[in-house]
């Protein structure tokens, strides 16, 4: 609640008088978790000197499920907290 960011997007929702869009937060919540996770562990790889493949394949990784979401809003980690959640 006081991060800078949120509370310029709720100043900017009341001045434009936009109704938020409620959404189940969890598997943004667990999606947000993996991909920080990820990133601590491409880090810690890099420090380390790992072989290149591994770090190469990780941020691939990482950078194919950001473009599905930034481009055509499907969210792998959310897909995944589904299926993880049903099974």
């Amino acid at each position: 609640p006081y991060s800078p960011l949120c509370l310029f997007c709720k100043f900017i929702l009341e001045i434009l008088k936009i109704k938020p869009k409620i959404v189940n937060a969890g598997p943004k919540k667990f999606a947000a978790k993996i991909g920080f996770y990820l990133a601590i562990l491409i880090s810690l790889l890099y420090l380390l000197n790992c072989a290149f493949w591994i770090l190469a394949a990780i941020t691939g990784i990482l950078l194919v499920c950001a473009f599905l979401e930034a481009f055509f809003g499907y969210c792998v980690g959310c897909k995944l907290y589904s299926f993880l959640k049903n099974t």
